[in-house]
């Protein structure tokens, strides 16, 4: 999908927002900052480039300039639990970030994850620490801080890799992104239920044909794989957050058989619904 383009005011070269609401909307986008994003509370879905899957917390993300994203919480962990979380913005091109560049090869990051990366635990609690004492740092106190966070998340080595390389790398088109927006925006609204090529196409102004030809250039997907990969992790998300009946949350999620439901599943996860769910509520 081809992203927007967003503007951080930032106050000097790097800006921590510490965010508390109900739920954070669809917005796929970009942005020319570094972004830490640290889920401290709440569940949702995360689109990094060609990557699709679940943010939560113990797991940060961290994502380099001009990468197309996008957290979204799920309709269904609305008003279940508040979502709050940390993110730190911080400019490449700022004196402080060139002055610290000077010392440490922190192009490194880049070159290591291009497509972002999730941090593993460890690395996410002491990434947490950092930003926890940066948001109450003030005066040159404030700057210290900010260097051991950029200093502790140089020194993370391991992390799940993100959006492939390539898909990173695409520069996005600002022009299409009102389009692009209008077709995510409809098939999250819309997934758990019969989703009709032409209803995509008409929220997004477009025809069928050119619909399809224009998702699949930007995503390298047809729609409806997209579409299925989207109800496969809202499926997850219930099984794991609730207890709610396995057929109730297959047929409320866009599948018509239980048989296709439980076929389909074993597919994309190795196990059953049941192994799935006993999997994570074990963890």
């Amino acid at each position: 999908m081809v992203p927007s383009l967003a503007k951080e005011a930032l106050e000097g070269p790097f800006h921590l927002y510490h965010k508390q609401s109900q739920g954070y909307p669809f917005s796929w986008h970009y942005h020319n900052e570094c972004e830490l994003f640290v889920p401290l509370t709440g569940k949702g879905e995360c689109l990094v480039g060609d990557f699709l899957g679940e943010y939560q917390p113990r797991q940060a993300f961290y994502l380099p300039p001009m990468l197309p994203h996008c957290f979204h919480t799920l309709e269904s962990s609305r008003r279940v639990r508040d979502q709050e979380s940390y993110v730190l913005f911080f400019a490449r091109d700022s004196d402080l970030y060139q002055s610290l560049a000077q010392i440490a090869d922190l192009d490194s990051l880049h070159r290591r994850w291009p497509g972002g990366v999730r941090l593993s635990p460890a690395d996410t609690a002491a990434i947490t620490n950092c930003l926890r004492k940066l948001y109450g740092a003030e005066g040159l106190a404030r700057v210290a801080v900010f260097v051991e966070v950029i200093s502790t998340l140089f020194s993370c080595r391991d992390g799940q890799p993100l959006a492939h390389p390539v898909a990173a790398l695409q520069m996005p088109v600002e022009q299409t992104s009102r389009r692009m927006n209008a077709i995510g925006s409809y098939l999250h609204r819309h997934c758990a239920e019969n989703v009709v090529l032409a209803d995509v196409a008409r929220a997004a102004h477009m025809s069928v044909p050119s619909l399809c030809r224009f998702f699949r250039h930007h995503t390298g997907k047809s729609v409806f794989r997209y579409l299925q990969e989207l109800r496969l992790s809202r499926v997850c998300c219930l099984l794991n957050e609730t207890s709610r009946p396995i057929t109730e949350i297959a047929l409320g999620s866009g599948y018509l058989t239980l048989s296709h439901f439980n076929r389909s599943f074993r597919a994309a996860k190795g196990m059953s619904p049941r192994e799935y769910r006993k999997h994570c509520k074990s963890n």
